[in-house]
Order: structure tokens, then sequence, then C-alpha cells
């Protein structure tokens, strides 16, 4: 993303936070990370994977909540 601003960095990023601690899991061989809730629920965020058949399964959709443990 490009931001063009003749405001300093410091107040246009002032209220932005994204820290996130996104764990690696494997679920049926397929590399991913999850979001951990507060709840004890886990969200997939992000897979890693260069297999693109991986990509196009329902399964492993990003928001999906997988199982913990």
């Amino acid at each position: 993303m490009m931001l063009y601003t003749i405001m300093p960095m410091e107040l246009v990023l002032a209220n932005h936070q994204e820290v996130l601690s996104l764990q690696e899991v494997q679920l049926d061989g397929v590399l991913m990370l999850v979001e951990q809730s507060e709840r004890g629920t886990r969200k997939i965020a992000r897979l890693v994977s260069t297999d693109p058949q991986v990509y196009l399964d329902p399964r492993f959709t990003p928001g999906t909540l997988v199982p913990s443990g």
C-alpha cells in the first residue's frame, strides 16, 4: 500500500495497532498460520503451501475455525 500525505507518519499511524499472535499449525498435512482467540478457538489467517490445490480446498479458507489441540 502506498500512502502519499503531508502529515507526519506518527499521526497517520497513531491508531494503527496490528499485533497478531500467529501460530504455525499443521492440519491434514497443510501448514498454516492461525490466530488464537481469547475463547480458545483458532482461526486460519494464512496458508503456507506451494500446492495450488490446497488454496482451492474450502476446508482451508482463511477465517475458518480449526480445532484446537
